[in-house]
């Protein structure tokens, strides 16, 4: 096998493991926002509208996203749109920790993370046939379906530990550590 092959899957396995933690961290923010919301309002309605920007960007976003991702070049994509996310999430936070969180900043903010992360999808599933020999894409491919799952089954359930016993404030600090990867 040849060494310019064996970086290019060093460089996927990398790619995936920092997404495996960052994905999981910003999981764990957005279940501790919804149970903050539910904790400080009790209506189930103002819930429904976080998963209504949550989603709804993201789906229209993807309309657009996929095409300029195919003419832009992936690595920016990626790094533009994990910083925008994250910084979504500093806002959100810093909000928090002043006592000025209101609903609508989350509104703002989930819809700005759902058109971040219509590029960043793209962009990823795009990268991998580039830096996987086709031999190992099946495995590859199994590799990003077991981040999605850890992102829907992990990310809660850390979550629910730390808000229960640290609060949300402890879950924002994680997930920035967790951007870093």
């Amino acid at each position: 096998m040849n060494s310019n092959l064996l970086t290019r899957e060093r460089a996927f396995y990398a790619i995936m493991l920092g997404q495996l933690v960052s994905t999981v961290g910003s999981s764990m923010t957005r279940f501790g926002l919804g149970i903050w919301v539910l904790q400080e309002t009790g209506d189930t309605a103002v819930y429904s509208f976080l998963l209504f920007f949550a989603v709804l960007p993201l789906g229209l976003g993807s309309l657009f996203a996929g095409p300029l991702v195919d003419r832009w070049n992936r690595r920016r994509v990626l790094i533009v749109g994990n910083l925008v996310a994250s910084l979504r999430t500093l806002v959100v936070a810093l909000l928090f920790f002043a006592d000025a969180l209101a609903f609508w900043h989350l509104y703002i903010a989930l819809a700005v993370n759902g058109v971040a992360n219509a590029f960043v999808f793209p962009a990823l599933d795009a990268s991998v046939p580039l830096l996987v020999p086709k031999a190992q894409l099946g495995r590859a491919a199994g590799f990003t379906q077991m981040i999605q799952a850890f992102e829907v089954i992990l990310g809660p359930a850390l979550a629910g530990l730390v808000l229960g016993s640290l609060g949300l404030g402890a879950i924002f600090v994680t997930d920035f550590v967790t951007f870093g990867a």
